[in-house]
């Protein structure tokens, strides 16, 4: 729902709750796009406030130093892109489910962790309000064809079948690839080789991904020649793409 009022323009969301949220309650903390999770809202504002009540700054100040606040990197009138939050992990795995996928919540709640530790970048994409994909952004990652090079790698990226061909993966992807050139002028990937991988292969390739030159990979190492594998998820090849010029 969007809202003008007093020369701001915000948009705010209801995630749970009967109540309102007025603009008088709105605090900015001088940034063009902000977001402060209070109770059961997200509020995300594109303006500044002409006055700010200190108490309430402070408030919210202490809120954000202490971990209540969050990070939007997309929203339009459909889409919202946010770090991973803790109820996150049970409405995906649940999702994942109920249409037949073997999900397990520990593997969500990994990459929860890995985002508090500082590893990753872990972005979560709503539509309409609801969870609806995901994405991960690991710092300088340590294992596959690029590894320990001080690129990030794309991780574990997934869109909800029914909620497909609405233009999330694209938009998960691009702010997926703005939040890595932060890191490093190139990111990197591995793709699954079976039928289930097929539009992801399609979308990589219309970005400008290129294969690494090494073959394919099995479990974190390059597949022999002539070996004998298995066509799951583990049988990956990997591809890179440059963001930017070196610093």
């Amino acid at each position: 729902m969007f809202k003008r009022k007093s020369g701001v323009f915000c948009f705010l969301r209801d995630t749970g709750s009967d109540g309102t949220l007025s603009l008088p309650d709105v605090i900015l903390l001088q940034s063009w796009l902000n977001v402060i999770y209070i109770q059961n809202y997200i509020l995300i504002v594109r303006s500044f406030l002409d006055k700010i009540i200190l108490e309430q700054a402070f408030e919210l100040l202490i809120n954000f130093m202490m971990g209540g606040a969050g990070m939007v990197y997309y929203f339009d009138e459909e889409v919202l892109i946010r770090t991973m939050i803790e109820t996150d992990p049970k409405v995906i795995c649940k999702e994942e489910i109920a249409q037949g996928w073997q999900a397990k919540e520990e593997k969500y709640l990994k990459r929860l962790a890995d985002n508090a530790a500082g590893k990753s970048i872990a972005l979560v994409a709503e539509y309409k309000g609801n969870v609806a994909g995901y994405i991960n952004v690991y710092i300088n990652a340590l294992w596959g064809s690029f590894a320990n090079m001080g690129y990030c790698e794309i991780v574990d990226f997934g869109v909800l079948e029914k909620y497909r061909c609405c233009g999330i993966g694209s938009k998960l992807m691009d702010a997926a690839e703005k939040v890595a050139s932060e890191y490093s002028d190139t990111v990197y990937l591995g793709v699954g080789l079976h039928s289930g991988y097929g539009s992801a292969q399609r979308m990589y390739y219309k970005r400008g991904y290129i294969p690494d030159g090494k073959g394919v990979w099995y479990k974190d190492k390059i597949a022999e020649p002539h070996g004998t594998y298995c066509n799951d998820d583990d049988l990956n090849l990997y591809f890179s793409k440059k963001l930017r010029q070196p610093l």
